[in-house]
C-alpha cells in the first residue's frame, strides 16, 4: 500500500485580539487531506497539557479546551500525523493591568470637579467598588467606557491630597483576567475654592444643521454654570486660518458674535456637556466658554450637512463624503487638493496622493457640493517619512533559528537564518551583525556575518555571563531586524543522579501504578542501600502529602513503590533522597489519568429549530498509549463500542432579564436613550435518560427557541463507579450576546487564504450581520498604503487574495447609518502595523515536504548516523532546497521547550498597512487616532541538573535536482536520545521545518572508570565492567584491558554482568596512557571502549611562598565509604586577595560536591568549591580563613600518591605553597 502523503494543516484561535488568544477561545484545525475526528483527537496534543474536545469531520475541526486557558501563557499545539509533526504556538491574553491614570501619580492643581480615570488593558471589567479605596473618603459612582474605568466623585475638596488604591482581584466580567497586584497613586487638588477650573476641548467639531451643538466639559460638577458666546466666521478660508492658531489666542477681532447664553453642564453618559439651546445655521463658528474666575476657553466647530470619513495612508488619502440631509453618498463634490480639484464619484469617494501640510501628513481642504454647501476637512497626522528607518524589517522575509533552547555561560551558539527582500522596493542585505546582550539593550558582544542569497549561518561565541534571559539581536546597519531570547542556565555538577519512572504513562482513575526510582553516580555506577522517600503531593495543596513511604535501593540502585491513582487529570509522585554530604535530590514523575472506563464523543446539530445531541460511547483501552504512541489523545485510548450504558442529563436555557436603569446620551444620534441592565438567568428545561445502542450511540432531541442559548450536561457511568461527564452548547439561529454591540469584520472560521481564494468578510454588530443599507458600507484594504476600496450596500465584502497580498493585506470596514460612522474592528489579528483585520496568506501552498530517513532505527553510542534527505514540493515534485540540520541532546528540551515552524515564521510575519490615521466627522469628541507600528514552555527542573551535551552538529546541505541529499553525523559516545531539527527552503520561498529523534542504545557496553590524570608513582586500580539491556544479573562476561604508554601492561579477567572489577596497574611514570577494554558476553555480545589518561610529574614550588609564610596541610579520615578531607590553608595577613587552594584527588577517588544550601536551607559556602575540574577541586583562599572540609567517594581501589594540595594565585600555574606528598590506600 502506497504511503499516504503528509497533509498540510492550519490551526487558528477563534477568539484573539491584540493582547493574545482569549482564555475562552476554541481553535479551528483545517487539513488539506480528509481526516476523521478520531484521528485528529489521537494526533493532537498541547503543552502545557490540557484536555479538549474535537468536533467536526473531513477537513475542518473545532478544538474546544475543557477548561479556560491560563492567562499570559504560551501554548504549543502539536499535530503528529504519519511520522511528522506540525506545531503552532499561541500566547494567551495577559492579566488585567492598569496602563495609566488621570490624574497621574503626584499630579497637582487637579480641578476639584475632575473625574478619576484608570486606563486598563482589557474591556468590560466587573464592579470596581469592592476593590476601590480613596482617602480621604469621597462618595461617587463608577462608569466603564471600553478600557477606561472612571470614578465620578461627588465632590473633591480644594487643596487636598487624595490617595487612590485599586486592589488586586478586580477582573474582567465572566471570570476573565484579573488585576494581579494593587495599584496606588496620589494627586492634589487645586487650592482655589471656586470649584476648580473646567477643561473644554478646543475641537474642531462638526454638527448637522438639525442638531443643537453640544460641547464636552470635564471638571465642574453637575449644575455648574458657564457663559457661552458664539462667533461666526465669514467664510471657510477665515475658519481654516483660525484652525491653525492656538485656542489660547482667543477669537480674532472682527469676528461677529451671533449668540450668547448661560448654560449649566448636564451629566449625560458617558460625560458632561454644555447643550446649545437650538440648532445653528450652516457656517463656521467659534465659541468662548467662560467658567467664572478663569479665562475663556475657545472651541471651534462647523455646522454642515456634509459629513466625512478620512483615511490617511503613507501613499494615498481616501475621503468618503455623505449627505446628512439625504443619508447617503455625496457625489460630484469638489475638494481642492494641491493645485487641482478632486471630484467625488457616485459613491462619495475621492482618492488622491497624501499631502504634506507643513511638517505633517494630512489634508486641509474645502469640500463643496454641487448645490453650494460646504465643509472644511482638516485632518493632520504625525509625520512618518522622517521616522521610517532606512531598513524596514517588515519588508523582508525574516527568520532566526538557534541550535538550542538553553545554553551555559561561554557556550557557542549555532544559528541559521533568513533575511531576504519581500518587497521589490528594498535592496538585498549583504551583511548582518549579531549582538549578544541583556534584554534591556546593554550589548556585550557583536559579530558580523555575510548574507548569501538571503541566508546566513554560523557560530557565535557567547561571553561569560550569569544565568538568566539574554537577547540575541540581528542588525542591518544600526536597525534591529531580528531577535531571539537566549536562556542561560547554571550548570551544577551532580554528585549523583536520581531518576523516577512509572510502569505506564496513563491509567484510569482508581488503577494502581508502580513507580521505580533509580539512583546512580554520574558515570553510571548504581548506588545500593540508599533510602528513597516516595511522596504523593496533594494536587490542590502542594505542601500537603497524601502518601509518604520509604524504600531502600537494591544492588541495581533501584527501589519501587505502588500507588493507587486518584482523580484526573494526573497523579504525580515524587522521589527524594539525601546522600550524606551531598544534599537532597528530588525526581518527579506524573501519570496522566482518564476519568472513566468509558468515553463519550459528543456533538450537537440544529435543523428547523430542533436541536440534537448525539453521543458515541466507547470503552477505554490504554494499551497503545502505554506503548508510547501518544498521550491522552482520545483516538489512542478509544476501544470498542460501549453498548447498553445509561446516560443521564440536563438541558438548561440561558435567558436575559431586561431592567431599565437610567438614561444616557447617544453622541452619534444626539438623542437621550434609555439604559437597560441585562441579568443572565439559567433555567432548567428538561432532564433526560438515554441508553446506548449496540453501536454505542445515544441521541437526544429538543426544541430550540431561535433567540436562546442552550447547554446540555450529561453523565455516563462505566459500571465500576467511575463517571464520564460532558457538556455541549447550542445557540438558536437568532441568538446574539446582549452585551456584544461592537462592530467587527467577521470571517467565520477562516483565518488564512490561498492565492485566488475569495476573501469574504461580514460587517457585524451584536454578533449578527448588519442589515443591508444603500451605499452604507465602505471597505478598503491597505498594505504599505491604500490598495482596494469600495462602497457598497451589502455588509459582506468579497475580494480575491492575490500574489501581491502575500503574506498579508489589511482590511477596514466602515458603516454609515445616515448620521454617523461606525468603524469595524476584527478579531482576526492585531499584529503590529496592521489594521484590525489582517488577511493572511495560507502558507500551506508553499510548504515543502521533507523526509529524513536515518539508516538505522537506533544507534550504538559513538556510531555515525547516515541521513537520507528527500525534499518535494506540495505537488510531490522534487525540490532543490537548502536544508539546515541540527542535532542536540534531547534532554536539553526538558530544561526549555522549543518548537520550530519555518513556514509559519516566514508567512505569519506582517506587512503593515501604513495607515497613519483616520477621522470620522460628526462626533462630539474627536475620534481621530493615528499610527500603526511595526512588529517581529518548558518546565522547572526538580533535581540537580546534569551536564548536558553540546549540539553535535549544525550542518547545511543542498538537495540535487532529484530533491535528494545525504548527510553523515557522528553521535557522541553517550547513551541518550538526540533530537534532529531540520529547516528547508528553496528559491521560490517554499519552506519546511520539523524534528525527529535519533535513539542511541547500549544493548551491550564496556565501561572503563579511570581518572583524567594521576601523579608519578601512583599504582592505580583501573575499574572495568560490562553492562547493557541484553544482560541479566549473573551472566558471565570477559574483560580484556590493554594499556599502552610509558609503562605498558595488560589484564584479562572474568566477571559477572554489572560487576565493577578492579584491574591493578603497576607504578606509573609520567606520560600519556591509553586503556583499550574489550568485553565479551553471552551469545557473542562484544564491545570495545578506549580511555586516555595522563600521569603528571611532581609539582615545583616558588621559594617566595615559604619566605612570606604561605602554608597548607591536608588530613584524610575515612567515614565508612566516604573519605573526609580537611584542608588547612594559612596565608599571611599582608597577602592580597586573589588566591586559590587546589586539591587534586588521587585517581581512585571522586569528589562529592556539597550543595550550596543544605536541606534546612543553611548556607555552607566556605566548603563549596569555586569550581571542580575532574579530580581538581578549587576553593578561594584569603588570610585568616577557617579550615575547609569536603568529601570524596571511592571510584577505584588501589594505592595512590596524593598530589600535594597547593596555594596558587588565581589563574596562575605557579605554586606558592604545597603540602607534603602522601600515599593513600583506597580499599
Amino acid at each position: 500500500m502506497a504511503e499516504q502523503p503528509q497533509p498540510d494543516a492550519s490551526f487558528n484561535a477563534t477568539l484573539a485580539d491584540g493582547f493574545g488568544v482569549s482564555p475562552k477561545s476554541a481553535f479551528i484545525l483545517e487539513s488539506s487531506a480528509t481526516l476523521d475526528v478520531d484521528t485528529v483527537r489521537a494526533s493532537l496534543s498541547a503543552k502545557p497539557e490540557l484536555t479538549f474536545d474535537v468536533a467536526g469531520d473531513g477537513r475542518r475541526f473545532t478544538v474546544t479546551p475543557s477548561q479556560p486557558l491560563r492567562a499570559d501563557e504560551t501554548y504549543v499545539f502539536t499535530l503528529a500525523l504519519r511520522g511528522r509533526a506540525a506545531t503552532w504556538t499561541f500566547r494567551t491574553q495577559p492579566p488585567l493591568r492598569v496602563l495609566g491614570t488621570m490624574p497621574t501619580d503626584g499630579e497637582s492643581d487637579v480641578p476639584i470637579a475632575a473625574a478619576i480615570e484608570l486606563m486598563l488593558s482589557h474591556q468590560d471589567v466587573g464592579d470596581a467598588q469592592p476593590y476601590w479605596t480613596i482617602t480621604p473618603a469621597v462618595p461617587g459612582r463608577f462608569e466603564v467606557h471600553e478600557t477606561a474605568l472612571v470614578f465620578v466623585p461627588g465632590q473633591l475638596l480644594p487643596g487636598t491630597t487624595y490617595r487612590v488604591t485599586l486592589r488586586s482581584g478586580l477582573g474582567v466580567r465572566g471570570g476573565g483576567p484579573a488585576l494581579a497586584s494593587d495599584v496606588t497613586f496620589a494627586f492634589t487638588t487645586a487650592g482655589r475654592s471656586g470649584g476648580g477650573e473646567a477643561f473644554v476641548p478646543s475641537g474642531p467639531y462638526e454638527f448637522s444643521t438639525t442638531d443643537p451643538p453640544l460641547l464636552s466639559v470635564s471638571g465642574p460638577v453637575d449644575g455648574h454654570s458657564f457663559a457661552v458666546s458664539v462667533y461666526r466666521y465669514a467664510d471657510a478660508q477665515r475658519y481654516m486660518t483660525a484652525l491653525g492658531q492656538p485656542p489660547t489666542d482667543g477669537v480674532a477681532a472682527g469676528v461677529p458674535k451671533v449668540a450668547s447664553f448661560t448654560a449649566q453642564t448636564r451629566s449625560i453618559d458617558p460625560g458632561r456637556y454644555i447643550l446649545f439651546p437650538e440648532a445653528l445655521a450652516p457656517g463656521y463658528y467659534a465659541a468662548t466658554v467662560t467658567d467664572p474666575g478663569s479665562a475663556p476657553k475657545v472651541v471651534r466647530f462647523q455646522v454642515t450637512d456634509i459629513s466625512f470619513y478620512v483615511s490617511v495612508t503613507q501613499t494615498q488619502t481616501l475621503v468618503w463624503l455623505n449627505d446628512l440631509a439625504k443619508g447617503g453618498p455625496l457625489r460630484d463634490a469638489k475638494l481642492r487638493v494641491g493645485a487641482s480639484d478632486v471630484v467625488t464619484g457616485p459613491d462619495g469617494l475621492a482618492v488622491f496622493p497624501t499631502q504634506t501640510i507643513g511638517k505633517v501628513h494630512g489634508l486641509q481642504t474645502l469640500a463643496r457640493a454641487p448645490d453650494g454647501r460646504e465643509a472644511v476637512i482638516n485632518v493632520s497626522v504625525e509625520e512618518r517619512d522622517a521616522t521610517l528607518p532606512k531598513i524596514r524589517p517588515e519588508l523582508y522575509w525574516r527568520y532566526l533559528y538557534l541550535d538550542r533552547p538553553v545554553y551555559r555561560s561561554g557556550d557557542t551558539i549555532g544559528f541559521w537564518g533568513v533575511m531576504l527582500p519581500r518587497e521589490k522596493t528594498v535592496e538585498p542585505v549583504q551583511r548582518i551583525t549579531l549582538t549578544f546582550g541583556s534584554e534591556g539593550g546593554e550589548e556585550a558582544s557583536r559579530t558580523t556575518f555575510t548574507v548569501t542569497e538571503g541566508l546566513f549561518s554560523g557560530t557565535l561565541k557567547m561571553p561569560s555571563a550569569q544565568a538568566g534571559p539574554y537577547l540575541l539581536r540581528g542588525l542591518v546597519g544600526d536597525t534591529p531586524v531580528l531577535s531571539r531570547t537566549v536562556k542561560l542556565e547554571e550548570e551544577e555538577p551532580a554528585s549523583y543522579v536520581l531518576d523516577l519512572t512509572a510502569d505506564r504513562r496513563v491509567a484510569i482513575a482508581g488503577d494502581s501504578v508502580e513507580f521505580t526510582a533509580r539512583a546512580r553516580y554520574p558515570e553510571g555506577t548504581p548506588i545500593a542501600g540508599l533510602p528513597i522517600t516516595f511522596t504523593r503531593p496533594d494536587p490542590y495543596d502542594p505542601t500537603r502529602k497524601l502518601d509518604e513511604i520509604v524504600a531502600t535501593t537494591n544492588a541495581k540502585g533501584e527501589a519501587s513503590q505502588v500507588f493507587r491513582t486518584g482523580g484526573p487529570p494526573r497523579m504525580t509522585v515524587r522521589a527524594s533522597t539525601e546522600l550524606p554530604h551531598a544534599g537532597i535530590t528530588v525526581a518527579e514523575r506524573s501519570v496522566e489519568l482518564i476519568e472513566s472506563g468509558v468515553y463519550a464523543t459528543a456533538s450537537t446539530s440544529l435543523s428547523a429549530n430542533r436541536g440534537e445531541l448525539k453521543l458515541q460511547l466507547r470503552q477505554v483501552s490504554l494499551d497503545r498509549m502505554n506503548q508510547g504512541l501518544s498521550c491522552c489523545a482520545p483516538e489512542m485510548f478509544l476501544g470498542p463500542a460501549a453498548a447498553g450504558r445509561t446516560v443521564t442529563g440536563t438541558l438548561t436555557r440561558q435567558e436575559w432579564t431586561k431592567t431599565e436603569n437610567g438614561e444616557s446620551y447617544d453622541l452619534l444620534t444626539r438623542k437621550i436613550e434609555k439604559q437597560y441592565r441585562y441579568d443572565e438567568k439559567t433555567t432548567t428545561v428538561a432532564s433526560f435518560t438515554l441508553t446506548s445502542n449496540p453501536a454505542g450511540e445515544a441521541t437526544y432531541g429538543f426544541a430550540v427557541d431561535p433567540d436562546r442559548f442552550y447547554r446540555i450536561s450529561f453523565v455516563v457511568n462505566d459500571g465500576q463507579g467511575r463517571e464520564y461527564r460532558g457538556q455541549q452548547t447550542l445557540a438558536g439561529t437568532g441568538y446574539a450576546n446582549a452585551y456584544d454591540t461592537t462592530g467587527r469584520l467577521e470571517a467565520g472560521a477562516k483565518t488564512s487564504w490561498k492565492i485566488g481564494e475569495m476573501v469574504e468578510l461580514t460587517y457585524q454588530r451584536g454578533g449578527q450581520a448588519t442589515a443591508s443599507r444603500a451605499n452604507g458600507f465602505l471597505f478598503y484594504t491597505a498594505r504599505l498604503g491604500l490598495a482596494r476600496y469600495q462602497v457598497q450596500s451589502d455588509p459582506v465584502y468579497r475580494f480575491s487574495f492575490r500574489d501581491q497580498d502575500i503574506p498579508n493585506t489589511n482590511v477596514r470596514g466602515v458603516y454609515f447609518d445616515g448620521r454617523a460612522y461606525f468603524p469595524a474592528y476584527s478579531y482576526l489579528d492585531y499584529s503590529g502595523g496592521a489594521l484590525p483585520g489582517r488577511i493572511g496568506y495560507d502558507p500551506r501552498e508553499r510548504a515543502l515536504m521533507v523526509k529524513v530517513s536515518p539508516d538505522k532505527a537506533e544507534y550504538h553510542a559513538g556510531e555515525s548516523a547516515v541521513l537520507a534527505i528527500e525534499v518535494t514540493d506540495g505537488s510531490g515534485r522534487p525540490a532543490q532546497a537548502i536544508v539546515s540540520v541540527n542535532v542536540v541532546d534531547d534532554a536539553v528540551y526538558a530544561l526549555a521547550a522549543e518548537s520550530v515552524n519555518l513556514v509559519g515564521g516566514l508567512y505569519t510575519d506582517t506587512v503593515p498597512a501604513d495607515e497613519l490615521g483616520t477621522y470620522s466627522s460628526n462626533l462630539a469628541v474627536s475620534s481621530f487616532g493615528a499610527g500603526c507600528g511595526v512588529g517581529g514552555g518548558g518546565r522547572d527542573a526538580v533535581r540537580p541538573r546534569q551536564i548536558f551535551q553540546d549540539a553535535t552538529t549544525l550542518k547545511t546541505v543542498t538537495t540535487d535536482s532529484s530533491g535528494k541529499a545525504t548527510l553523515s553525523i557522528s553521535l557522541p559516545g553517550s547513551s541518550t536520545t538526540w533530537r534532529l531539527t531540520y529547516h528547508a527552503i528553496d528559491a521560490k520561498l517554499e519552506a519546511a521545518s520539523g524534528t525527529l529523534q535519533l535513539a542511541t542504545k547500549r544493548t551491550f557496553a564496556a565501561q572503563v572508570f579511570a581518572a583524567d590524570s594521576y601523579r608519578s608513582g601512583d599504582a592505580p586500580a583501573i575499574v572495568a565492567r560490562a553492562q547493557g539491556e541484553k544482560l541479566k544479573d549473573g551472566d558471565a562476561v570477559t574483560l580484556d584491558a590493554q594499556i599502552t604508554g610509558p609503562v605498558p601492561f595488560s589484564v584479562r579477567t572474568s566477571a559477572r554482568a554489572f560487576e565493577a572489577k578492579a584491574l591493578a596497574a603497576p607504578v606509573l611514570v609520567p606520560g600519556v596512557y591509553t586503556v583499550t577494554l574489550s568485553a565479551e558476553g553471552p551469545g557473542g555480545l562484544k564491545d570495545v571502549v578506549r580511555r586516555t589518561f595522563r600521569v603528571e610529574a611532581p609539582v615545583a614550588i616558588e621559594e617566595r611562598g615559604r619566605r612570606e609564610g604561605f602554608a597548607v596541610t591536608r588530613e584524610y579520615v575515612w567515614e565508612g565509604d566516604l573519605l573526609k578531607i580537611t584542608l588547612r590553608p594559612s596565608l599571611p595577613a599582608s597577602a592580597p586577595g586573589g588566591y586559590e587552594v587546589i586539591d587534586v584527588l588521587p585517581a581512585g577517588l571522586r569528589p562529592l560536591i556539597v550543595a550550596s544550601f543544605g536541606a534546612a536551607g543553611r548556607s555552607d559556602t566556605k566548603n563549596v568549591p569555586v569550581r571542580v575540574e575532574g579530580q581538581r577541586v578549587v576553593f578561594s583562599a584569603s588570610p585568616g580563613m577557617e579550615p575547609i572540609t569536603y568529601y570524596a567517594r571511592k571510584l577505584n581501589a588501589g594505592i595512590f600518591t596524593a598530589d600535594p594540595v597547593t596555594i596558587r594565585p588565581s589563574g596562575s600555574a605557579s605554586v606558592i605553597a604545597l603540602s607534603a606528598p602522601k600515599d593513600i590506600r583506597v580499599p
